[in-house]
């Protein structure tokens, strides 16, 4: 999901403000970084830039390796008259695959006139060339669906893309004909996120949450998300699990299948993450709300022993499904994580999409022995012609199918606002799971 998580990228000290809360980091030190950020917002504010140096200083002392902790170090210095101090902070992210908007961020453009920037300029254009590649394998002709999950149905070789903005499922047949599987609104949908489907169980589960972006939404609906599951041979309701209203937002993001038909699901908003036990009718508490910044995808393990979950602003984790304790996976030299939104295995792999990072991509991540590493990593998709902020993903047979053209960014995500005109047809993007070398 993209417009709802959306903290400000370009933005300096409010990207990634709180990331560290997950990192395993000891409390005290989690609470020592808490404050240097808000100090950095602060002096960000009042326009005190020697006290936001002082503050994003400290902060990469605390955490060096945080990518969001170089970009608004590198803002500081470029705000405190500093261009080449900002170009090498800026260098080190390019070497890393990162771009938080160099090209755009008003905190930046102090330091854009000096010579050491104009060599970092040159090497961002150059990432934008694109690297790796897809074909389209299929464009929905309803321009305004805001497209954001992908399901695949191995018994019927059907596609099942989710509407954002008309609130409904649409099905596409081995044959290329496009129908809604499940009508706008039907069955008190509300937008529709993530799907997956449980082929053992002839089960599509489905993602609902009520948000501005969508068509009929009122702010009085907020809060209001819910799991629906749908026959996959009739597209009758199942059944629907509503996340009990607290007063508090909550949006039920994404979501997997284990092999026991237990679905557990991320509310992006809240932090928690949920789980409906097969044949259950309430969804129980896994992890509780808070426990990540901004949770999306998430995949089992090969054998299931494992789960990893994408929290978008900080990095992959994974978790124990039986004692729940959590780590943050380490990634490859040059590797970073944030961003993360598509996340689905393949083998004993990771198939991810980044929408975060500029330019966007689709990496595949090889896993060391023990599941907790980035042994390797490579980019199969990378600044593609096709990407208009892809989102989730499904793997077919030796190949990954993308959400390609969301959209998100055409939707105002307070009002839901959107400008026809500049609307495309939603593609969905096929894209070759290579071989590793």
């Amino acid at each position: 999901m993209s417009g709802m998580r959306r903290i400000g990228v370009g933005l300096c000290v409010v990207l990634v403000l709180g990331a560290a809360r997950m990192s395993g980091q000891d409390p005290g030190l989690r609470e020592q970084i808490r404050e240097l950020r808000l100090k950095a917002a602060e002096a960000h504010r009042a326009k005190d830039w020697p006290a936001l140096l002082e503050a994003t200083r400290k902060t990469r002392e605390l955490e060096p390796g945080r990518p969001g902790n170089l970009y608004n170090l590198a803002c500081a210095e470029a705000l405190n008259g500093h261009p080449e101090a900002a170009a090498n902070l800026l260098s080190e992210l390019l070497d890393r695959g990162i771009d938080f908007g160099i090209e755009q961020d008003a905190d930046l453009a102090a330091a854009r006139g000096s010579d050491a920037f104009a060599l970092v300029l040159r090497r961002a254009v150059e990432m934008k060339k694109p690297l790796g590649g897809s074909t389209v394998a299929f464009r929905l002709a309803q321009k305004d669906l805001l497209t954001e999950g992908i399901a695949y149905d191995p018994a019927t070789r059907a596609f099942f893309v989710s509407s954002v903005h008309r609130r409904k499922i649409v099905r596409r047949s081995a044959g290329g004909a496009v129908a809604d599987f499940v009508r706008e609104g039907q069955d008190g949908l509300e937008a529709v996120l993530a799907l997956a489907v449980d082929w053992r169980r002839s089960v599509l589960w489905a993602c609902s949450a009520a948000m501005p972006q969508m068509r009929g939404y009122e702010p009085a609906r907020d809060g209001s998300t819910a799991l629906f599951a749908y026959s996959l041979l009739t597209g009758k309701l199942l059944r629907k699990l509503e996340l009990p209203r607290d007063g508090k937002p909550h949006v039920l993001n994404d979501l997997t299948v284990a092999e026991n038909g237990d679905v557990y699901t991320t509310d992006s908003v809240g932090g928690g993450i949920y789980v409906a036990r097969s044949g259950g009718d309430r969804l129980a508490e896994f992890l509780p709300p808070g426990a990540f910044r901004s949770p999306q995808g998430l995949a089992f393990a090969k054998g299931g022993d494992r789960l990893y979950v994408a929290d978008w602003s900080v990095g992959l984790f994974v978790v124990d499904p039986e004692t729940k304790k959590r780590e943050e996976v380490a990634p490859s030299p040059g590797l970073a994580l944030l961003g993360v939104d598509g996340l689905v295995r393949y083998g004993s792999d990771l198939i991810v999409t980044q929408n975060m990072l500029r330019p966007h991509r689709v990496v595949r991540l090889i896993l060391d022995g023990k599941g907790a590493r980035v042994a390797h990593a490579m980019v199969l998709d990378q600044a593609d012609p096709e990407f208009l902020e892809p989102t989730l993903a499904t793997i077919v047979g030796e190949d990954v199918y993308v959400v390609g053209k969301s959209q998100w960014g055409r939707f105002d995500e307070k009002t839901g606002a959107v400008d026809e005109r500049r609307l495309v047809a939603p593609a969905i993007l096929k894209i070759p799971l290579r071989p590793v070398s």
